[in-house]
């Protein structure tokens, strides 16, 4: 070991047992170091073992000192600092992970599960944490050359830590586990395909954003595409013509087409009127000024913005959740959230398929049916006439209330490109929310409209509120090739697949495109969809809702405010603002996104000036023209190294070899400088389903998300996530869910505000107390490392989640006598909210109520024996117990009517 200490140009003096190591690196000046800092093996979460024997003759070496041998031995260019780090990084997760496995070894069995570990966790000197995004595989799964180790081990010591399989079965569970985790093949995860991991913590901001975005702009977007079209400009053109008014250069379609679409947008935007008058000084220069030509444009295109405005509406009227309220109260049902689905349902088959009037009635008529004519009683007609009612509201705007009335922080100039510009965002937003809830690869997104069929909801469970399923044909080239496979999607997909259809004039490469795409062009298919989903992130970034309230709230809290002003402009925003925790939430995502924007510039990713991808960056910096900021995170980010063989690189060079270097050096760059950093691609998507399905019934996973899911029962999930979903993907969500959970349930102990019930909340209780008491200050890691040692498994239902602790799963109350084994699958309301493992919060009350009203129902039957009303007897008092208790801990008033309500029924049963 001293041998291999010295060939090292260490400079501290403290030899091979001192703790901090300092490097002096190779072609830098003599202040150039990096420190490592080998302490972090003296805690028992990093020791499998205390002690190792080193030779046949009996030496023993500590714990740390094996680390130590082994980076040594893990070492084989002294040149890079990030390198020394990343090496010891991986040692440390390697010492952490055996530890918590229990384990003696490394090898063919536990491998996946380490390899799995590495590209989700990140090793800290209280155990394994969850990072926010995932790292690059230098830092990660290439940081080590584990088989070349293991043979370097065997030959010094006696003892190793390492059983590495042969090569070739080494890289195919490498394989297995990059694509299972990350949806990418191996190859392209070394090659900088993807790196990041947007994670639903951040993701389900980005899709909330976009899924506003897209309700403000499509009916503008939509009017102003099909108005200003060709037939609008010939139209004007015969007007012209036909009062003499066409010059001889307008006979150029060209020019005359560039010169009436920019008068016309001119009209049409917002920008260009000053309190409701159109104003001449922002109106573009190349649009015309005359009174006559401008007034003919005028004239022509009022009617047809105004037409198409309405049918835009209409269009998007099944995502419009205010029109389906008012529909909902002109029907007299409650404004619950299955009858806002069931709404949506029945507008988006009254405008994209409505061909079968009986079959309608009898969905109408099944659904009054199912909750009662004394809820709500009508037919469809009655739900025509009042949609029609409300749309016709709509069509009465005329053009300049419709164009003034109009507002899009990103529609922030008056000139036609940036017009066309914002269009295409609407677009791309719709895309970004098709991939959230569909979690498919981008090559899955290419299908077209004409794929998807419709049929009768036949399954009992949900056929109630959503009567109608929706199935792609389509390829999954993938993991089918080119064969089709039927997969089922939610109402909202096929919601928006619809308007998409209807916007975009680009058939050939965008989602729901009426051409097939061509298999040889996936390729370009694919990274054109890349570049879609990542098309609204800047304009989430600067103009989000939440980060504006929070831009404010902050402005307050530091101005000359009293506490009770503070208080009264908080009640301003949503009420979740006022939980503390939400709020360093929601600081701590926005704060991250706003600062890693700049990286994304730099990474060529989101281009600056239009000045292009890495690559050319890259030239630019050896021409010294690179933009000063840049070179900034240029020269913090990557390696001195590297940036030396960039300014020494042959840029000019075509011949094979040199365009391979380039490639590599390309990558290297680009893997520096987007490790953990956040940005949204259809793959970060996958994962961000994944968690969803798992939060489904909770405000955590975002509005949009929640609407699109939460009232689809756990029938539709098996239909849906077959052959969809890898076990190594959903146990790693589960595993990030749940200690979410814990730190978040926690956390609102702590601060005294919590909106939790059921005896997983009592229990969390207790372990809040410790909590308090050992004054823990990082609750995120002891939030992930109570999870890893107490929880085994969380199932998402309606009515609460159910956790299963790891020393009392035998308690359940769903528990087979014979196994000692909870059996899940027979989950339902009079056995899960009494259980031990059950937890409520909030956002299962709605459920809840409505199925203890269902349960009153079934009691008040006169011709149902009592042994069949046991059941519903139980879910009433575990109802009762379950609202009260989230009544107490939320110190609120809105669950005591319907508590009133059930304490009588209990009390008249009990007499």
């Amino acid at each position: 070991m001293a041998t291999l200490y010295q060939g090292v140009g260490f400079i501290n003096t403290g030899g091979f047992q001192h703790d901090l190591w300092e490097i002096r690196i190779p072609s830098h000046n003599d202040k150039r170091t990096v420190s490592l800092d080998f302490s972090i093996f003296d805690s028992d979460i990093s020791s499998p073992k205390k002690n190792y024997d080193f030779d046949s003759n009996g030496e023993v070496i500590t714990n740390k000192e094996m680390a130590k041998l082994y980076f040594l031995l893990s070492v084989r260019s002294f040149k890079n600092a990030k390198n020394y780090k990343n090496k010891l990084r991986f040692l440390h997760h390697m010492f952490i992970f055996l530890k918590s496995e229990d384990a003696d070894v490394l090898n063919r069995h536990n491998l996946s599960l380490f390899l799995a570990s590495l590209l989700r966790f990140k090793a800290t000197e209280k155990g394994l944490i969850k990072v926010l995004s995932e790292p690059s595989s230098v830092v990660s799964i290439r940081a080590l050359n584990l088989l070349e180790l293991d043979n370097r081990v065997n030959a010094t010591t006696a003892y190793s830590l390492l059983d590495m399989p042969e090569i070739k079965e080494l890289r195919d569970i490498e394989s297995k586990v990059v694509e299972e985790v990350l949806n990418v093949s191996l190859q392209d995860y070394i090659d900088g395909s993807s790196y990041n991991f947007l994670g639903l913590e951040i993701g389900r901001h980005y899709v909330d954003y976009c899924a506003e975005f897209f309700k403000n702009g499509f009916c503008y977007s939509y009017a102003t595409n099909k108005a200003i079209d060709d037939k609008f400009v010939q139209d004007v053109a015969l007007k012209f013509r036909s009062r003499g008014l066409l010059t001889r250069a307008e006979e150029d379609i060209t020019i005359l087409t560039k010169r009436v679409k920019s008068t016309a947008f001119a009209l049409s935007c917002p920008f260009c009127y000053t309190k409701g008058k159109l104003s001449d000084s922002l109106v573009p220069r190349n649009s015309y000024s005359g009174i006559d030509k401008r007034m003919i444009i005028r004239e022509l295109l009022i009617p047809r913005f105004e037409q198409y405005y309405t049918e835009g509406y209409k269009k998007s009227a099944p995502l419009n959740d205010a029109l389906i309220r008012e529909v909902i109260d002109g029907l007299k049902l409650t404004n619950t959230g299955y009858n806002l689905e069931f709404i949506r349902c029945l507008i988006a088959e009254y405008i994209y398929f409505s061909d079968d009037k009986s079959n309608s009635e009898v969905i109408v008529g099944n659904f009054v049916e199912s909750i009662g004519e004394e809820k709500g009683f009508f037919n469809h007609s009655d739900f025509v006439s009042i949609l029609e009612k409300n749309i016709a509201i709509i069509s009465n705007m005329k053009f300049v209330e419709i164009v003034t009335s109009f507002h899009s922080d990103e529609l922030n100039t008056n000139s036609g490109f940036d017009r066309m510009r914002f269009v295409k965002k609407v677009e791309y937003s719709a895309i970004v929310q098709i991939s959230a809830i569909s979690g498919w690869r981008a090559s899955e997104l290419l299908f077209p409209i004409e794929a998807i069929s419709i049929c009768t909801n036949d399954d009992l469970l949900d056929s109630t509120y959503l009567p109608y399923r929706f199935m792609v044909n389509w390829i999954v080239p993938k993991s089918n090739g080119n064969t089709k496979l039927q997969r089922e999607v939610t109402p909202t997909f096929y919601i928006l697949s619809q308007c998409l259809e209807s916007l975009t004039k680009d058939k050939s490469l965008v989602v729901t495109g009426t051409h097939k795409p061509a298999i040889a062009n996936q390729l370009l298919d694919i990274s054109t969809m890349n570049y879609r989903v990542l098309a609204c992130w800047q304009g989430f970034v600067k103009y989000y809702q939440i980060f504006q309230d929070l831009d404010l709230l902050d402005e307050i809290v530091t101005s000359d405010f009293t506490p009770t002003d503070i208080l009264l402009t908080k009640k301003k925003f949503d009420i979740d603002y006022l939980d503390e925790s939400k709020l360093l939430r929601y600081r701590t995502v926005r704060d991250k996104v706003r600062r890693e924007l700049p990286y994304l510039y730099a990474a060529g990713i989101l281009n600056i000036r239009k000045r292009g991808s890495i690559g050319n960056l890259m030239k630019y910096y050896q021409e010294g023209s690179l933009q000063t900021e840049i070179v900034e995170i240029w020269n913090e980010r990557i390696p001195n190294e590297l940036l030396n063989s960039i300014s020494d690189f042959n840029f000019k060079d075509e011949s094979e070899d040199n365009k391979h270097a380039r490639g590599e050096l390309t990558r290297a760059c680009f893997r520096y400088l987007i490790d953990e950093v956040a940005y949204p691609t259809p793959h970060a998507f996958r994962h961000i389903f994944a968690e969803a399905v798992l939060l489904r019934y909770t405000t955590e996973v975002g509005s949009f998300i929640r609407s699109a899911f939460k009232h689809m029962n756990g029938s539709f999930f098996e239909r849906y996530l077959r052959n969809k979903t890898s076990k190594t993907n959903n146990d790693l969500a589960k595993r990030v869910v749940l200690s979410r959970l814990v730190k978040e349930h926690l956390e609102s102990i702590v601060n005294g505000k919590r909106a939790y019930a059921g005896k997983m909340d009592v229990f969390m209780r207790r372990i809040a107390k410790q909590v308090v008491k050992l004054q823990i200050n990082n609750m995120e890691e002891f939030a992930h490392e109570f999870a890893e040692k107490e929880l085994v498994d969380i199932k998402s239902n309606p009515w609460g989640f159910c956790i299963l602790k790891r020393h009392s799963q035998h308690l359940a109350k769903c528990v087979e006598p014979i196994s000692n084994s909870p059996m899940r699958h027979l989950a339902k309301p009079s056995l899960c909210l009494g259980c031990i493992n059950g937890l409520q919060t909030s956002d299962h009350a709605e459920w809840i109520m409505i199925n203890a009203q269902n349960a009153v129902e079934m009691t008040k039957q006169p011709l149902v024996p009592n042994v069949f009303k046991k059941d519903s007897e139980r879910v009433i008092k575990n109802s009762i117990k379950v609202l009260q208790h989230l009544k107490n801990n939320e110190r609120t008033n809105v669950y005591d009517d319907f508590l009133s309500h059930l304490e009588s029924v209990k009390e008249e049963k009990e007499e």
